[in-house]
């Protein structure tokens, strides 16, 4: 699903490009929340090109890219304005009383913690910010059981891999020792992705658990394979083969506790 605005310099486009997210975002499946932080996010780009874009008083034309492919959300900023990379600007403290803050500098800020990845770069004289959204379904049924399965959408790599390891330390409690991470909507991985699952594996495996995969494209599983990163039994063509293997360690936990009792 795509979406281009070719949009004036002018803050009356926020209505358009409003409709155009909500239309975008929400055909696609996502929830109110994301359809209300990428709004929010592209409307602090947005008037902050027409604040300080074009020093001449004349309308100028922004362009807006909305994409959502295989899950993951993305929106492209292009402009003709003078050369401004946001992303180097200095984040504004907001360990201050609201009081005493200098006046500005929360528009970006507050872009860049609602978007998953935010990424600048000048190209052909012209300004062009990309942000990006990754979905991640929780399923927590099981929780209880200490089982959950994750299914994430789009990629992880060096942009996304942050807030993917964001989406799911919190979901690491005391109790949860398996994880499924089921990758049927996830088609690229890089090493900043690795590293991640690594970590989450890691403490999954110190407390008795494991992580899980199903699900696993061609080219993933080679770049598992190329790496040497994961043992044959913790990979599953299936959920219902991963349920199998979940018991099983789980009924070999309870032996434990038993012998040890």
């Amino acid at each position: 699903m795509t979406r281009a605005l070719l949009l004036a310099s002018r803050l009356e486009e926020l209505t358009r490009l409003r409709e155009a997210v909500d239309e975008l975002v929400l055909g696609a499946g996502f929830p109110e929340a994301v359809a209300f932080e990428v709004n929010v996010a592209l409307e602090e780009v947005f008037t902050n090109v027409v604040a300080y874009g074009f020093p001449d008083a004349g309308e100028h034309a922004i362009e807006v890219a909305l994409s959502v492919e295989g899950g993951e959300l993305r929106a492209v900023v292009a402009d003709g304005g003078v050369p401004f990379d946001p992303l180097g600007a200095p984040e504004p403290d907001i360990g201050r009383p609201v009081e005493e803050r200098p006046h500005g500098g929360l528009g970006i800020f507050i872009a860049r913690r609602f978007m998953d990845a935010v990424v600048y770069r000048r190209e052909g004289g012209r300004n062009l910010l990309t942000m990006t959204v990754m979905h991640v379904d929780v399923d927590s049924a099981r929780a209880a059981e200490g089982f959950l399965k994750v299914t994430p959408h789009g990629s992880i790599d060096a942009q996304t891999a942050a807030a993917f390891d964001e989406s799911v330390r919190p979901l690491l409690g005391e109790k949860t020792r398996v994880v499924l991470l089921d990758f049927s909507h996830v088609e690229y991985v890089s090493s900043a992705g690795l590293q991640v699952l690594f970590r989450v594996k890691k403490d999954l495996v110190a407390r008795g658990g494991d992580l899980l995969f199903a699900h696993l494209k061609p080219q993933i599983a080679k770049l598992f394979q190329v790496v040497n990163a994961l043992p044959k039994e913790s990979v599953f063509a299936t959920i219902e083969e991963a349920d199998r293997y979940f018991y099983s360690v789980m009924n070999k936990e309870i032996n434990r506790r038993r012998e040890e009792g």
